[in-house]
């Protein structure tokens, strides 16, 4: 990450942006319907809509930004690491190739490292986006109405056991198929 850490921050500050913006429109809604439905202000039936769509725009552009900055850094650091395992390829013994498949190794060095680039550009992308979001949104949940949000919180918790045994299950089946997807390659190489 190193040598492309000026891009991740400014790809950082972007989802930053990107999920103020998302708090922004949610932060809107109390207003929107207090004032357009219940006291009925006409004048907020043009401003509500030029609002959301510049709010919209910068979440867009931002969004947009950011997916560019990190599909770029994604490509670059798979790039440098696919060069740097086929560079530590070459040094290898003979002994070493007649005891691992072909076909392993050339998936290692195009479907593991192209996980490795949707785990970089997709999963670290969602991870500081979606937390930064849900940041911004318990924010303006307690800022609403702090007895709800707590509410909500001590709900949550009970929410959560079951999504970590899903992923624990996932990690094994996604495991067990890149195991498997391995073997294929060998064997369509071979």
């Amino acid at each position: 990450f190193r040598p492309y850490l000026k891009r991740l921050l400014l790809a950082g500050l972007l989802m930053a942006v990107a999920a103020g913006a998302t708090a922004a429109l949610a932060y809107m809604m109390e207003p929107v319907l207090d004032q357009i439905f219940i006291e009925r202000d006409r004048s907020m039936l043009v401003l509500v809509p030029v609002v959301v769509v510049i709010i919209t725009l910068i979440k867009g552009a931002a969004s947009y930004g950011q997916g560019v900055l990190m599909a770029f850094v994604g490509q670059r650091i798979i790039a440098d690491l696919q060069s740097r395992i086929f560079r530590h390829l070459l040094y290898f013994d003979l002994a070493f190739f007649h005891d691992n498949a072909s076909g392993s190794l050339v998936s290692r060095l195009t479907n593991d490292v192209n996980l490795m680039r949707n785990a970089v550009s997709n999963a670290l992308t969602g991870m500081v986006k979606d937390s930064l979001t849900l940041l911004f949104l318990v924010a303006v949940m307690f800022e609403k109405d702090w007895r709800l949000a707590l509410i909500a919180f001590v709900i949550f918790p009970l929410a959560v056991f079951p999504i970590v045994r899903i992923g624990r299950r996932m990690r094994k089946i996604s495991g067990s198929a890149l195991a498997e997807l391995g073997r294929f390659t060998a064997r369509l190489n071979e």
